[in-house]
């Protein structure tokens, strides 16, 4: 008999779509600058536009597919000349290895060039048949896209109903076969084996995702887990290239942006979520964090002309 949930990886990986839509730009027309919680994943229809994400620039052309890593900012710029549309799909998506970013683990490209036409054809049309079925889903709970009424409307899990749980499920397969079939779009370009992570390392990060709202010493975290707190430095400076405290902060940070988003959670909640039990002190780490303040970042990301 075959237990193939003795693969810890299957326990692991989390797969979880959130938005697919395609966009349409005329020469001239920005595409935004801002840095999202979640990965974004481009396929790119028409014309050319020059990306620049964490200090790497590409020019993006038709049969690009690029990969945006969650919170990293992107800047779009014209190519000076061009004149045609600029069209892509869109696909927002959380894809994690227990608590760690896949595209990090995995070390996605930017940006992937056309090697295959025909490959690239069929992950745009199952694309929008995804993008079809999530239209329709949101349309018959009620989530009209272009309504402004609705877009901070949230469906609780015990309002979902029987049928309504099966589209779900059905979209979860459609969501997963796609990723499937980027995963081999793009596997010419990916390491042999992911990066190699300390499973002690795996298991502090976890706990810290869990209990963001408390408050940790890292004299006690490093106690916790059986550690020296200078072994515990270290296994972060070699993983992450930052120490614990950087980390936690980054955590409380990424998940700040992800209430922003998906949440109608207020300013004080949220800073209680993340375990600052401060709201200026809050306020003031997430404007030296981002640039912006809290309340401005919200704006941003729930304007939908900023889903990009």
């Amino acid at each position: 008999m075959g237990h193939i949930q003795h693969v810890n990886f299957l326990n692991d990986l989390s797969l979880r779509l959130n938005w697919i839509i395609e966009w349409k730009f005329i020469p001239g027309e920005a595409v935004g600058k801002i840095a999202f919680p979640y990965t974004l994943i481009w396929l790119v229809l028409e014309g050319e536009r020059d990306i620049e994400v964490n200090g790497q620039s590409h020019r993006m052309k038709r049969g690009d597919i690029v990969i945006i890593p969650p919170h990293a900012m992107r800047d779009v710029a014209d190519v000076p000349g061009e004149s045609m549309m600029f069209q892509y799909i869109t696909v927002c998506c959380d894809i994690r290895v227990g608590s760690l970013e896949m595209s990090e683990l995995y070390r996605f490209p930017l940006v992937v060039e056309t090697g295959d036409q025909e490959a690239f054809m069929r992950l745009v049309n199952l694309s929008r048949e995804l993008h079809k079925e999530t239209v329709d889903f949101l349309y018959k709970v009620g989530l009209r896209p272009e309504t402004p009424e609705t877009l901070n409307k949230e469906i609780k899990s015990n309002e979902v109903t029987v049928d309504e749980t099966l589209d779900l499920l059905r979209i979860e397969s459609m969501f997963r076969t796609w990723f499937h079939r980027l995963f081999q779009y793009i596997r010419p370009h990916l390491p042999e084996r992911p990066l190699f992570v300390d499973p002690r390392i795996l298991d502090i990060c976890s706990y810290i995702q869990r209990n963001l709202n408390i408050p940790h010493k890292i004299s006690e975290l490093a106690r916790g887990f059986y550690l020296s707190e200078s072994h515990l430095r270290l296994l972060f400076r070699k993983t992450f290239g930052m120490s614990p405290n950087e980390y936690l902060l980054e955590a409380k940070m990424k998940r700040t942006k992800e209430l922003l988003l998906n949440s109608s959670y207020s300013l004080r909640d949220i800073s209680e979520m993340v375990g600052f039990h401060n709201q200026n002190i809050f306020s003031r780490a997430f404007v030296k964090k981002e640039g912006i303040s809290a309340t401005e970042y919200r704006k941003r990301l729930k304007a939908r002309d900023g889903k990009h």
